[in-house]
């Protein structure tokens, strides 16, 4: 893991960012790991998950 902040929301709630460092991987299973990151977001997005409470 590179890094991972904790991000409070309010007194009861907080989520974190993660952040990933891939070394030694193909640019194309680079590419398909982030496009599956941001298909998982999209999705989590549309259902209202957003960090918002």
């Amino acid at each position: 893991m590179a890094r991972c902040q904790k991000v409070q929301l309010d007194e009861e709630h907080a989520l974190y960012h993660v952040g990933a460092l891939l070394e030694h991987i193909e640019r194309r299973t680079m590419n398909q790991i982030v496009r599956y990151l941001f298909t998982v977001q999209r999705k989590a997005i549309a259902k209202g998950i957003n960090g918002n409470l």
